[in-house]
């Protein structure tokens, strides 16, 4: 664990940067999760929801990939992630996941989503480019 060689080598000061650190994340991830219920009971899509998904993948140098949401329409699978804010790693995420899952279900036919509350125009402007749809999720600011 890369936090454990940080806090030894630098002590207190460090433990309270990491705590911060893990503050936040728990947060968004929080905040994230509740977007994911929120996208769900907006009947956007239909179809059966799993959230949370993981993907083993070890042996491709990731410990695992966790997709947030995974719909299972009649004729197609959405592979989602979600994001507060639209960003690279959210489009990277759901490039990479959503073809790892075409790995393990090559019949299905997957269609890519990310839900977010605010969207940056370049990477809105690549995920249509990808065929990727933004959904956007309370906040609608821009």
């Amino acid at each position: 664990m890369p936090y454990l060689g940080e806090l030894a080598e630098r002590g207190e000061d460090s433990a309270r940067d990491l705590l911060h650190k893990l503050k936040q994340k728990d947060s968004e991830a929080g905040k994230e999760g509740r977007m994911v219920k929120k996208f769900m009971d907006s009947g956007i899509l239909k179809g059966h929801f799993r959230k949370e998904v993981i993907l083993d993948r070890g042996h491709f140098g990731l410990s695992r990939a966790i997709i947030d949401l995974i719909c299972e329409e009649s004729d197609a699978v959405w592979v989602i992630e979600a994001k507060t804010r639209l960003s690279y790693e959210a489009l990277g995420q759901v490039i990479v996941y959503s073809h790892l899952f075409k790995n393990d279900n090559p019949s299905a036919h997957i269609k890519r989503g990310i839900i977010c509350e605010r969207r940056d125009e370049v990477i809105y402007d690549a995920c249509k480019k990808e065929s990727i749809e933004v959904f956007l999720v309370g906040n609608k600011n821009h």
